[in-house]
């Protein structure tokens, strides 16, 4: 597979991962470790950081 197409998959792989992640989350969120809760404070971090990234047209920001 070429590297560039082996970084795709391997980013929407990632992201895929965390929204299921964050999806068995919401019905225990109130068990989660501190750990976890951390984890999902920085998945909407990057989903708001990707979504700046994919609205600038310019930028040469690689969605990782």
């Amino acid at each position: 597979m070429p590297k560039d197409k082996e970084n795709f998959y391997d980013s929407f792989k990632n992201r895929y991962e965390e929204l299921v992640f964050l999806r068995e989350s919401y019905d225990n969120f109130n068990k989660l470790t501190q750990e976890d809760r951390g984890r999902i404070d920085r998945i909407f971090i990057s989903i708001g950081l990707n979504k700046e990234n994919w609205k600038d047209k310019n930028s040469t920001v690689f969605w990782q």
